[in-house]
C-alpha cells in the first residue's frame, strides 16, 4: 500500500515537479513502476468500491441517470488511448470507467462508442437498470442508443450544443453587414439554456418552439411564435440607452441568423436537451485527470489504466462537499474566469479542499 501512496503522490504532483523528477528517473521506468507493481492493488480497491456503489444504487429502487463522455490521451484524431467515464448524475459518483485502445476498435474515432458499450454492459451485468443517458451529440452514440437501447431515454448536454451555436454566431458576426448580431450572442446562448431548463422533461416540441422564438425576439417581435409558445414570457421591455439594437427584418444578418438557429438537425437536437442534469461534472473529472495522467506525457496501457482508476477513486471521495463558510458562518463564493467565456466571469460556490486518504489505510 505504501507503493500506491507513492504512486498517487507522484501522480498529483505539479507538472514542473514531475518533469524535475524525470531528470533523475527515466521516463520508461517511472511509467513501468506503477503499471507493474501498483496496478493489481489499484484495480482490486476500485472493484471493491465499484461493487459497494452498485449495492447502494440497487437499494434506491430507481433507474439510473448516467452521464457519459470520452477523453483522449492526446489532442487530434490520432489518440492511442481513450477513457470513457460513466457517472451517475443524481449521486455524482463515477460508477464505471473504461479504457479503450484505438487498435481495439478500428481507430480513435470509435473509442468513445466502444467505451460506452462496455460501461453499459458492466452496469447491466450487475442487474441495474438505466433510464436515461446524457451525452454530447456524438452521432455514432446517438444511433447506437436508438437501435440497441430503445427503452433508454437519450438526452444531450446543453453546454455542448450551446458551444456550437456560439461559434457559428461569432463567425457570422465577422462577415460583412452581419456585425449587428455580435451583442446578441450571449443572449441567444442564454435563451437556449432557458428553453431547456424552464420546460418539463418529455416536452421536446415546446423546447423547440421556445428556442425558435429567439428569431422573432431579436427583431423586436414578441408574439405569434407558435401554437405551444405563442408569446415571450418576459414583461414589457423598457427603452434603455444601453439596450442592444434590434435586428432589422429581412436583412442579411436576420436571414443568416434564422438559417443557423432554425437548422433542422439543430432543432431536432434541441428537442432532446436535458433540462435537469448536465455533464459538467464529467468535464470537472477530466480536468482532475490531467493531474494524474497529463496529456504531455506518454504512458503504457497499464500505467494509464492505473492513473485513470486512481483519479476516479479520488473523485468519488469528494462528492457532495458542503459549501465553505467564513468565520462568521456566511457562505463563501469565488469568481472564476472560464476560458470559454473569453474574459467573462462566473460566480461559483467555494468548497473546502478535496480530501484524500481513505484508500491508503
Amino acid at each position: 500500500m505504501e507503493l500506491i501512496m507513492e504512486t498517487y503522490e507522484k501522480s498529483v504532483a505539479e507538472p514542473e515537479d514531475t518533469m524535475t523528477d524525470q531528470e533523475v528517473i527515466p521516463v520508461q521506468e517511472s511509467c513501468a513502476l506503477p503499471a507493474a507493481c501498483a496496478k493489481p492493488e489499484v484495480q482490486r480497491v476500485w472493484k471493491k468500491e465499484q461493487m459497494e456503489l452498485f449495492a447502494v444504487l440497487m437499494t434506491e429502487d430507481r433507474k439510473l441517470v448516467l452521464g457519459g463522455d470520452g477523453r483522449a490521451d492526446s489532442p487530434g484524431h490520432s489518440a492511442k488511448y481513450g477513457t470513457y467515464t460513466a457517472l451517475e448524475l443524481p449521486s455524482n459518483v463515477i460508477i464505471d470507467i473504461q479504457q479503450v485502445q484505438s487498435t481495439e476498435c478500428g481507430g480513435s474515432y470509435h473509442m468513445e462508442l466502444e467505451g460506452l458499450r462496455r460501461s453499459v454492459a458492466a452496469v447491466e451485468e450487475e442487474g441495474l437498470s438505466i433510464g436515461t443517458i446524457i451525452t454530447d451529440r456524438h452521432r455514432q452514440i446517438a444511433k447506437w442508443i436508438r437501435t440497441e437501447l430503445p427503452e433508454v431515454q437519450h438526452l444531450y448536454d446543453i453546454w455542448h450544443v450551446a458551444k456550437g451555436i456560439s461559434r457559428k454566431l461569432e463567425s457570422l458576426a465577422k462577415q460583412k453587414e452581419c456585425d449587428a448580431i455580435k451583442p446578441w450572442i450571449r443572449s441567444v446562448v442564454n435563451h437556449l439554456y432557458w428553453s431547456a431548463v424552464s420546460t418539463e422533461s418529455g416536452h421536446g416540441d415546446l423546447v423547440a418552439e421556445k428556442w425558435m422564438s429567439v428569431i422573432n425576439h431579436i427583431q423586436n417581435v414578441h408574439e405569434g411564435h407558435g401554437d405551444l409558445y405563442p408569446s415571450c414570457s418576459h414583461a414589457a421591455l423598457e427603452t434603455r440607452a444601453d439596450q442592444k439594437k434590434w435586428i432589422q427584418p429581412s436583412t442579411k444578418v436576420a436571414v443568416k441568423v434564422e438559417q443557423i438557429v432554425g437548422r433542422k438537425m439543430l432543432v431536432n437536437d434541441i428537442k432532446k436537451l436535458s433540462g435537469q442534469h448536465q455533464t459538467s461534472c464529467i468535464e470537472a473529472f477530466h480536468s482532475l485527470l490531467k493531474q494524474f495522467a497529463p496529456n504531455m506525457l506518454v504512458f503504457s496501457y497499464l500505467a494509464m489504466q492505473s492513473r485513470v482508476t486512481l483519479a476516479a477513486m479520488h473523485y468519488n471521495e469528494n462528492p457532495g462537499r458542503p459549501q465553505a463558510e467564513t468565520k462568521e458562518g456566511q457562505l463563501r463564493f469565488k469568481i472564476r474566469y472560464p476560458k470559454f467565456k473569453k474574459g467573462g466571469f462566473t460566480v461559483c460556490k467555494e468548497n473546502p479542499h478535496m480530501v484524500s486518504g481513505k484508500y491508503w489505510v
